[in-house]
């Protein structure tokens, strides 16, 4: 797998609280960064999802009025 740098600006207290888990779980700030990511992105797919399934039967309901 390949990786990519990028530079992102975090909350100064984000941040912080980023370290105190860091500290209590030894997991890399890189580690939680990219947690976080992937849960975000399987949030924003679920929803897009349930997006598109609402307008799908929408559209069905329209089209047999």
């Amino acid at each position: 797998m390949t990786k990519h740098r990028y530079t992102a600006f975090i909350d100064h207290d984000l941040f912080e609280d980023m370290k105190r888990v860091k500290a209590l779980t030894g997991y890399s700030i890189n580690k939680l960064l990219n947690r976080a990511a992937r849960k975000t992105l399987d949030e924003v797919t679920f929803e897009l999802k349930m997006y598109q399934q609402q307008r799908d039967q929408l559209q069905r309901t329209r089209t047999h009025v």
